[in-house]
């Protein structure tokens, strides 16, 4: 969770403001004032397995980790299926009526796909 002018936002609110927002906002804060740029800084832990049996549990950590952010805009503007499995199966496993990763309406991910700074 990331705290912006003192408000709570989720990944799926930065994503959304960001296509909804970001072009007025680096202009007349970054580009105006600050004469500045924007882009993204993505922070990975790495995992090792501490078994063979845990290999799995690694690579989908990592997987997580990088794609939570990385493969929306990278990729193909949404969460990768291996996210998207795993959450929306715990969810139900929870009794929830449905995901608690938020589904991405398709100009939402034309829009968010390739969002990063490419010193516009």
């Amino acid at each position: 969770m990331v705290h912006v002018l003192n408000q709570k936002c989720t990944n799926t609110s930065l994503f959304l403001a960001a296509i909804n927002k970001k072009p007025l906002f680096r202009f007349n804060f970054f580009v105006v004032i600050c004469v500045g740029k924007v882009g993204i800084t993505l922070n990975v832990e790495w995992k090792e397995p501490k078994t063979v049996n845990d290999t799995e549990a690694a690579r989908r950590s990592v997987e997580f980790m990088v794609g939570w952010f990385a493969h929306p805009i990278y990729v193909n503007g949404d969460y990768s299926d291996i996210m998207r499995k795993q959450v929306d199966m715990k969810s139900k496993a929870q009794g929830l009526t449905r995901s608690r990763l938020p589904v991405f309406t398709d100009a939402e991910k034309k829009s968010i796909q390739g969002e990063h700074d490419r010193n516009k």
